[in-house]
């Protein structure tokens, strides 16, 4: 059996301060998060997409290969991979994005 993760990279609100987490500080705990992922074996890590205010997921390659530099010994590094994209979300939001 293989056991992997998929993460929304969603905004969070730090419980101690009540504060909404920035983007920048949330990817790095999500990169802190991939290693620990990798250092427990994990079979594989997905990044969804996702072109909402409350997530920080725009671009998974980017994040994806953030982490691939980060990962710790190359044999027990998780698969990273993009979960299934949806196509319809995906080209309304490339319209509204204006590209």
């Amino acid at each position: 059996m293989h056991v992997g993760v998929d993460s929304f990279v969603s905004a969070v609100t730090d419980p101690s301060t009540e504060r909404v987490v920035g983007a920048e500080e949330r990817i790095e705990h999500l990169l802190e998060e991939i290693e620990l992922a990798d250092a427990s074996g994990l079979y594989s890590f997905g990044i969804g997409e996702h072109h909402r205010e409350e997530y920080y997921d725009s671009a998974p390659p980017v994040i994806l290969g953030a982490a691939a530099a980060r990962s710790l010994i190359p044999p027990r590094r998780p698969r990273l991979r993009l979960p299934a994209e949806q196509l319809p979300d995906r080209s309304r939001n490339l319209s509204a994005e204006g590209q």
